[in-house]
């Protein structure tokens, strides 16, 4: 195995023994279907995400007192993807297979950290965080916006930019988030998005199906899956909806 304690990556909010504890991300069959065939994993540009909060600092301007101005120079190379400690979550089901048809796929930090960092072993300027989001007030996420954009543009920016990418409001605490953030130097990223080679069957330890979709599904998928594809995790279905046996009471 892989000593992960020697690679080029940062850790924010996530502490060593949490490594191995599972990790989820809930898509489509088909994104799954893609990260197999072509063995790569797909991060974005933040601006794609829909919470402006999440960008309020990348997105930010520095004013400086001889009124010179700054955009934020970091906003063009940055690249995340998003998982979640929540193994079992309607709310998740519900957001990201509003068609009842998505999966959940299952894998490990240590497990990302190794696909992501063999992949940029050829790219040494770009840099790589992984990290816990935290849920804060509205109120607090500005000040601590404004203390993080303060401090941009010193020797430490990636990371000062790469904490305000984990800064989220408490309407979204349900999401238990951890997200790996990318800031890609060597422009491999095209339209924002930045595709990455890696081991796809070693990285996906399991896949889960929607609860809700027909039971034929489970198998059309565990058959692509394991024939076509030849992946060796498991293939099951969720039993969150599944309906119970009638409740039966025998009365004297």
């Amino acid at each position: 195995m892989c000593n992960i304690e020697n690679m080029n990556i940062e850790y924010i909010n996530i502490d060593q023994n949490e490594l191995d504890k599972p990790l989820y991300r809930y898509l489509d069959f088909y994104r799954v279907v893609q990260m197999l065939q072509n063995n790569e994993i797909v991060f974005v540009r933040p601006e794609k995400w829909e919470d402006p909060f999440e960008t309020y600092v990348i997105n930010s301007q520095i004013i400086y007192d001889d009124g010179g101005k700054l955009i934020h120079s970091l906003n063009g190379v940055i690249h995340g993807i998003c998982w979640t400690k929540n193994y079992i979550s309607d709310a998740l089901w519900r957001i990201y297979s509003p068609h009842k048809m998505a999966v959940r796929i299952k894998t490990t930090p240590r497990l990302l950290i190794e696909s992501i960092e063999s992949s940029l072993n050829k790219y040494d300027r770009s840099t790589f965080f992984i990290g816990k989001v935290e849920y804060k007030s509205q109120k607090q996420i500005i000040k601590n916006a404004k203390d993080i954009a303060s401090k941009i543009g010193g020797s430490n920016s990636d990371k000062i930019t790469a904490k305000s990418l984990l800064l989220k409001r408490k309407s979204f605490s349900h999401e238990q988030e951890v997200r790996t953030i990318i800031f890609d130097r060597h422009s491999k990223a095209k339209n924002g998005i930045l595709k990455l080679k890696i081991d796809a069957h070693k990285l996906i330890q399991s896949v889960l199906v929607d609860s809700r979709a027909p039971d034929e599904m489970l198998n059309v998928y565990s058959t692509y899956l394991k024939k076509e594809l030849n992946f060796k995790g498991k293939v099951d279905k969720s039993v969150l909806y599944k309906n119970l046996d009638k409740l039966i009471i025998n009365k004297k």
